[in-house]
């Protein structure tokens, strides 16, 4: 990694608690996390900037607890031109507290966007809590998301020019998730908890995958209440050996979500496409950026069991076109989606 000087411009990463860069390194040199950084936010010295990082305590969905943003002096105009250097934000429970520390400040202010868009799509009257936010990210020189699907409701959203508004592609630790062969036991697996995934329909694709091929390994790591299907193996929590572990088991990985605009599981789906496998994914908007579809994986229709096992058939039935997409896998990934890539990204978008 490039060693920044003092003359570089300064890029202030604001992180939550639970994301104290100091505890994640210690992790990280145990083996139980990627990347250096969180996000590997770290990567923006290799652009040229001095990276510092900032811990703050996690927005709530309370107005209550965004204090801060009652002072007037916060929505006034800039009066200063944003000079060299920028504050980041990963996403909307950091834009708050970073708006309320910096927005006196000369630098760029910019913050990510992962679940506001799907809410601001749903939401049919006011939400105080989406009001306040919407007033913080117009508030913003730069926003970003991972998915271009979040970029049309983004912009109807924020009602700001579209030259402050950027499209990202999420970036991994490569190194962390080494390429390797596939197993000689065919494994099919499953990891991933957030909101919009959608357990029903795994389950049912995975039950009628097993009718199909009652031999195959079936493994899901979810805490879903749902009940598995006889023969699934269901795991509660791993940790980030474990999970590499997992992968390295695995021939294939699916990953089934419901309809969702920040394209919930692609960090599964790169993990898992790092060490050459293909992945099975809910082909929700912007999901084709992380996928492609026939060559490094599949998409199909988000709550269409029946096509999701009917593509997992198919890959597990041709060891050969499973090996070359796990391979076509694997180096998009390195060309499109590691940490470096993403780092570049928002390294020129800081500069703008």
């Amino acid at each position: 990694m490039t060693k920044a000087t003092t003359a570089d411009p300064l890029a202030s990463l604001v992180y939550t608690l639970d994301l104290d860069p100091g505890r994640w390194l210690d992790r990280h040199l145990r083996g139980e996390v990627p990347g250096r950084f969180p996000y590997g936010l770290d990567r923006l010295a290799e652009s040229g900037f001095r990276v510092e990082a900032e811990v703050v305590r996690r927005a709530g969905r309370n107005p209550r607890e965004w204090i801060g943003l009652v002072d007037p002096r916060l929505w006034l105009p800039r009066h200063v031109k944003p000079q060299t250097g920028a504050v980041i934000a990963w996403d909307e429970s950091t834009a708050v507290p970073m708006l309320i520390r910096h927005a006196r400040g000369d630098r760029k202010l910019m913050a990510g966007v992962i679940w506001a868009t799907d809410a601001a799509a749903a939401s049919a009257r006011f939400s105080p809590h989406l009001g306040l936010l919407r007033q913080v990210y117009r508030h913003l020189d730069a926003v970003w998301v991972l998915s271009r699907g979040q970029l049309p409701i983004l912009r109807e959203w924020l009602g700001i020019p579209a030259d402050r508004l950027h499209f990202v592609p999420l970036g991994i630790d490569t190194d962390f998730f080494p390429e390797s062969q596939l197993p000689e036991r065919p494994m099919v697996l499953s990891m991933g908890n957030d909101r919009d995934r959608d357990p029903a329909t795994l389950f049912e694709a995975m039950r009628i995958l097993q009718s199909q091929l009652p031999d195959i390994r079936v493994v899901v790591q979810s805490r879903s209440v749902s009940t598995a299907p006889r023969g699934i193996e269901l795991i509660r929590g791993l940790s980030g050996t474990e999970v590499k572990g997992l992968y390295a088991q695995a021939s294939i990985v699916a990953v089934a979500t419901r309809h969702n605009l920040h394209v919930s599981g692609m960090t599964t789906a790169l993990e898992a496409m790092s060490m050459g496998r293909p992945v099975v994914l809910s082909g929700t908007p912007g999901a084709e950026d992380y996928v492609r579809d026939g060559r490094t994986g599949r998409l199909v229709l988000p709550g269409d069991a029946q096509a999701m096992a009917d593509a997992m058939v198919e890959l597990l039935s041709a060891r050969e076109m499973l090996s070359t997409m796990g391979s076509a896998a694997a180096a998009h990934v390195r060309e499109c989606h590691s940490e470096s890539s993403m780092a570049r990204r928002l390294a020129s978008i800081a500069k703008l």
